[in-house]
């Protein structure tokens, strides 16, 4: 809901809030792009789009699941357009191009699930990118499409346009001083499939479903997804000033998406997505693992980071079912990786986690 660190303090400044929670509030504050998406082509080849297929180099192997069921193409990031957009230690060149399956949706739970989500890094030049639709799986399993088999460009294959503007995100208690909804209890595990996916018909045999195409009107937001015991200390006694921040918001938030490179997540259910990840990377069951496990992988968790955040989109009207999405039960998809991987541009560890309703 802030576009700057600058506008943010000005805004705490006048709410009354005191030097102390101010900079408590500006501590957990990070800079994130917002991806805002309307529709339209990509102007250019290796354009950042959600939905729609992405630009790859031509030799680039497909990625699959174990069984060879290609995965979905989910999004693309033009790194060159985030430059000091992120506190993310990013490349400033080359291309994040995301895949998941987008028809069972794995929960990110479990490490036999892995092979439902691939994050690749590209660094090459936008010459040496063609469009790419997914291949066929062939029956039996295995892609249609071995590596190198030239895919070529074709018509109705273009995802929306992305615009990318930069915001201040921060955790839920600097606006609120106590949590929105209950927090997952470390003995309920997740079912074994999300309640709602997308509405497409599939087959083993047939492409993976792809993103519909679809307009999205999103801002720079205050991202109040999580919190720490100081700043809720803080928020209580300091009541009048947190009501009176809201009135002092740059973009309405109320009616958007959040897609996002970087910042902060957006929590529904559980706070521990950081932990969630660093146990699985280890390779436990998150649901199954002792506390003691848990306990001992905490400073792991410390340095797994969000990279990016997909938000649900349903459709406004049942009839144009097809131009929307859910995760779940309209719930959101989180990539998280290790800030030690980052720094030696290592995606291949990224880790996605879903959470749904």
């Amino acid at each position: 809901m802030f576009l700057s660190r600058e506008s943010y303090h000005r805004a705490l400044t006048d709410c009354g809030f005191s030097a102390e929670l101010i900079e408590d509030h500006q501590r957990l504050a990070r800079q994130a792009a917002r991806l805002d998406h309307h529709a339209g082509h990509p102007r250019h080849r290796g354009a950042s789009r959600i939905g729609g297929a992405p630009d790859l180099p031509e030799d680039f192997a497909w990625p699959t699941r174990a069984d060879g069921t290609p995965l979905g193409f989910l999004a693309q990031i033009d790194l060159a357009d985030v430059v000091g957009m992120t506190d993310l230690d990013l490349p400033e060149s080359g291309w994040l191009v995301f895949f998941y399956d987008l028809v069972h949706q794995p929960w990110g739970d479990d490490p036999a699930e892995s092979d439902g989500f691939r994050l690749h890094y590209i660094d090459c030049s936008a010459e040496d990118l063609v469009r790419a639709p997914a291949p066929q799986a062939r029956r039996g399993g295995g892609a249609g499409l071995p590596p190198g088999s030239g895919w070529q460009p074709r018509a109705g294959l273009n995802g929306p346009r992305v615009l990318i503007t930069r915001q201040s995100t921060l955790p839920l208690a600097s606006v609120l001083p106590a949590p929105v909804g209950p927090t997952l209890p470390a003995s309920l595990s997740p079912p074994s499939r999300p309640l709602a996916s997308l509405a497409m018909p599939h087959s083993s045999s047939s492409p993976p479903p792809s993103l519909p195409p679809h307009r999205l009107s999103a801002h720079p937001f205050l991202d109040t997804t999580a919190w720490d015991e100081r700043l809720l200390e803080g928020l209580a006694r300091e009541r009048e000033a947190a009501q009176r921040l809201s009135s002092h918001c740059e973009v309405d938030a109320t009616a958007q998406s959040t897609h996002q490179l970087g910042g902060c997540p957006h929590y529904i259910w559980d706070e521990r997505l950081p932990l969630r990840a660093a146990v699985v990377a280890a390779g436990h069951r998150f649901f199954d693992a002792s506390p003691e496990l848990k306990e001992s992988l905490s400073s792991e968790a410390d340095h797994w980071v969000l990279l990016a955040q997909f938000d649900s989109h349903p459709a406004a009207l049942p009839a144009t079912a097809s131009a929307g999405w859910s995760w779940g039960e309209s719930g959101m998809i989180y990539i998280f990786i290790d800030r030690r991987d980052l720094a030696v541009r290592d995606f291949s560890r990224a880790h996605l986690i879903l959470e749904s309703y």
